[in-house]
């Protein structure tokens, strides 16, 4: 059976998933060589759903995320040694590009309208991660002071808003937690 009643997968799972997502991934990429911090995000897809408290795993999964964002860009630079508490939106875009290309968000967010013109028909296309970015940024208000490019800076906190909004919508985080009422008789 698929995994145990906690939502884990089991190690075959887990590996025939990894396998099957960096092959897509690596076809749709010229080169063999995929990024490290792609790579992790592949593997954030087997971490655990725990479905008693779905916010704290969707949290850790985002802290291991940015922890990572970080990481990459203290080498790039190689000049900062302690741990940041914020990282630019270049990494930010980044991110979501990496979710995107791994399927971890939510298809329909992703769906943005092309043209105004309703007839004689509406065109979309799939949002790329610069124009997600903006939209999320616009729909929780997201200013940064230096709202300039790379220079604007982001915490874990403004990272976990925006993968929740709409038009991010990571691992589903958008969509609110239904409750079947029973209908009175």
């Amino acid at each position: 059976e698929g995994g145990d009643t906690n939502g884990r997968l089991n190690n075959i799972e887990a590996s025939h998933l990894l396998d099957r997502v960096a092959m897509s991934v690596s076809k749709s990429d010229k080169e063999m060589k995929l990024p490290v911090p792609l790579l992790f995000t592949i593997l954030s897809l087997t971490l655990p759903n725990d479905t008693s408290n779905d916010r704290k795993t969707i949290d850790e999964r985002i802290q291991v995320l940015f922890d990572l964002m970080q990481l990459s860009s203290s080498q790039d630079n190689n000049n900062n040694k302690e741990k940041q508490k914020d990282t630019s939106s270049s990494n930010v875009i980044e991110l979501i590009h990496y979710l995107q290309q791994t399927n971890q968000l939510a298809p329909e967010p992703q769906i943005l309208q092309t043209t105004e013109a309703k007839y004689p028909t509406q065109q979309y296309h799939v949002g790329s991660p610069l124009e997600l970015f903006a939209f999320a940024k616009n729909e929780i208000a997201l200013v940064q002071d230096n709202d300039d490019g790379d220079d604007a800076k982001y915490t874990v906190e403004d990272v976990k808003d925006l993968l929740r909004t709409t038009f991010i919508c990571a691992w589903g985080e958008c969509y609110g937690k239904r409750k079947i009422v029973p209908k009175a008789k």
